[in-house]
């Protein structure tokens, strides 16, 4: 897939209108439709065809926000 190349996948979630890939060295893709912004992408598209990166924030392993 042309957003994840070079990238190594290691968990994936899927739901009916969206997926979320996370990668082995820790990085978070997502793509698919976005109309509640579930892709945490800024600006937010309406939707995504190509995985894109997300950018967050961690403490305590949780996602804290997204930037």
């Amino acid at each position: 897939m042309e957003g994840l190349n070079g990238h190594n996948c290691s968990q994936v979630a899927a739901a009916k209108d969206h997926t979320v890939v996370l990668t082995e060295d820790g990085c978070v893709y997502t793509f698919g439709l976005n109309i509640f912004h579930q892709l945490g992408i800024i600006p937010p598209p309406s939707s995504c065809n190509v995985p894109r990166q997300v950018s967050f924030t961690l403490l305590n392993n949780k996602v804290l926000h997204l930037q």
